[in-house]
């Protein structure tokens, strides 16, 4: 069996993110690829996203290749052209599968590199170096060339195998409606549920999190176990979803508590990370026993670190419902830089940043 290989990005979420602001905004894109940069080498494709990215930013201050053709040093026509040469060099490697090396217009071929980024690769490295208009249009080209050829590309590979994992969980609900042997259905997700899953982790997770309202206990007891055995840290990103659902008013409060307590029957230990749904049941606790009771739950089960499960012991005894005597508000507003944490739109999993929001 193949090795994985590693990428990057955490998950295939954060991958369809850095694809979205591909399309919508450039610069929060280029700040995610930098990030995986830093983490590791990035593979050639994306490696030339971003050369080409930054090569925009730093010449004009955004991503926008227009922008470009209003710079009109040296400086520019010579970052443009070591871009290209780079990225065409680059790609035209990745098909150098043979004993003898094919020549890069012959490679080029092969993958169908536009014959004019050759050229224009060939002029900037041993000919007079282009103009600033042909450079530009040429960078413009790569990077259509790469969206089309790398990116969309992967993203429809990506939602073809999603269709087809989720449809086979849709297909075991179905299975499940119309027999109560447990057995054969084990068997049913046993051999249904193969290959690698860990790179849909969110999505097959909210998917099944949904699936709590509809099915049984046992069925969906078994199909958890089973997914659980295939995906790394399954049951966090179940109940992750379930936070999430829950602030989307997708599935009610007894209905989160009720999937939680199954989750913890069914695998341990389970280590909660702050994410911004945990903030929403949080601040529900405020109104609603049942948030609170939730809350009680996760930390009698040591859902989190012990640093987090002491500031969220702090917080539950502040929410209205442990102290129906007392406006919360007040109490809330006397503890230091906590109002600067309901303020927060998100928040960080790092021990360190959990402490620096409710200590000096």
């Amino acid at each position: 069996m193949e090795a994985p290989k590693k990428v990057p990005w955490r998950d295939w979420d954060e991958w369809l993110k850095a694809w979205k602001f591909l399309q919508e905004d450039k610069e929060k894109a280029l700040e995610i690829l930098e990030i995986w940069a830093i983490r590791m080498p990035l593979p050639v494709r994306v490696d030339a996203t971003r050369s080409i990215l930054k090569v925009c930013k730093e010449l004009t201050g955004t991503c926008n290749f227009p922008e470009i053709l209003s710079v009109t040093t040296e400086v520019a026509r010579l970052s443009l052209g070591m871009c290209i040469a780079r990225i065409v060099n680059q790609l035209c490697d990745l098909n150098q599968n043979a004993k003898f090396a094919k020549s890069v217009s012959m490679a080029s071929k092969t993958m169908g590199l536009p014959e004019f980024l050759v050229d224009l690769r060939h002029d900037a490295t041993h000919g007079s170096l282009p103009q600033l208009y042909v450079l530009a249009r040429g960078l413009d080209c790569l990077y259509i060339w790469l969206t089309e050829n790398y990116w969309k590309k992967q993203y429809e590979n990506y939602i073809t195998k999603e269709e087809k994992i989720l449809g086979l969980i849709d297909k075991f609900e179905k299975r499940s409606r119309v027999t109560d042997d447990n057995y054969s259905l084990a068997q049913f997700a046993e051999s249904t549920f193969t290959g690698d899953l860990a790179q849909f982790r969110g999505k097959i997770a909210h998917f099944v999190a949904a699936l709590r309202a509809k099915m049984k206990e046992e069925p969906w007891a078994i199909l958890v176990l089973h997914l659980q055995s295939k995906i790394i840290k399954f049951p966090e990103a179940v109940i992750q979803s379930a936070f999430k659902l829950l602030k989307a008013n997708e599935l009610s409060l007894g209905l989160v508590k009720t999937l939680v307590e199954d989750i913890f029957s069914l695998a341990s230990p389970i280590k909660l990370s702050i994410t911004p749904w945990v903030k929403h049941l949080l601040l529900l606790q405020n109104t609603e026993l049942t948030a609170h009771e939730i809350l009680k739950f996760l930390i009698e089960m040591k859902a989190f670190s012990e640093d987090l499960t002491q500031i969220m012991t702090q917080i539950s005894k502040i929410s209205r419902i442990a102290n129906p005597e007392n406006d919360s508000e007040q109490k809330i507003e006397a503890l230091p830089d906590v109002p600067r944490w309901r303020r927060l739109q998100s928040w960080s999993s790092r021990i360190l940043g959990a402490n620096s929001i409710l200590e000096n």
